[in-house]
């Protein structure tokens, strides 16, 4: 029953990812699908929403519109042949511009200028097509900063005071490999991750991020 569960969750992820970030590593994939098994898939789900700003309802709402009965594997490989749920790529481009008004009222007002309004869509439709990592990191080439900073820097400062008291070599080769794990996966992914290599917890499994 759990080897179903845990195939199940792999097969929604890889379709997750094959629409969303095509470049995610099978055992990144395999990694979620087996917390996933052991903690539930909402907390996957939560983080996925925050990177992407759809989670695995997008899949979900995919399948539903393939016709006639088929295997949950058949299909999932129909869902990349499917148009977006157009819901929940309005949900999707609101959040952004949302997030990148906060973002460009700090960095760059000029591109609020209603003047402007035709380049800031396309940085959402940027945004929304090709995800948030895409997106963070073309706004850190030219800014020096991105959507997640603030989380970003609340994150390193917990894992260099973590790997500080528990492996101070990798304190100092580590801690950004971990901060990109921690963003794309949460933070109970990574709890998870260091209670496997230290045998000591990270952070409080009831926290949300």
């Amino acid at each position: 029953m759990e080897e179903t569960k845990s195939a199940n969750y792999g097969e929604l992820l890889t379709a997750f990812f094959q629409i969303h970030d095509p470049a995610k590593p099978k055992s990144d994939i395999e990694f979620l699908a087996n917390y996933a098994m052991r903690h539930g898939i909402e907390p996957v789900n939560e983080q996925l929403r925050l990177n992407f700003g759809v989670g695995l309802e997008d899949v979900e709402a995919r399948i539903a519109h393939v016709p006639g009965p088929s295997s949950l594997k058949t299909a999932l490989a129909s869902v990349g042949k499917i148009p977006n749920d157009p819901n929940s790529s309005v949900a999707r481009r609101d959040q952004l511009v949302a997030q990148l008004s906060d973002f460009y009222s700090k960095h760059d007002p000029s591109k609020l200028n209603p003047a402007n309004k035709e380049a800031f869509d396309k940085i959402v439709e940027y945004g929304v097509s090709k995800g948030l990592r895409k997106l963070n990191a073309a706004l850190r080439e030219k800014y020096n900063d991105d959507l997640d900073s603030a989380r970003r820097e609340t994150i390193r400062q917990s894992v260099r005071d973590f790997l500080s008291a528990n492996d101070p070599m990798a304190a100092q080769t580590e801690t950004e490999a971990d901060v990109n794990f921690a963003l794309e996966n949460g933070l109970g992914a990574l709890d998870h991750k260091f209670r496997t290599e230290y045998g000591t917890s990270f952070t409080d499994p009831s926290t949300t991020w």
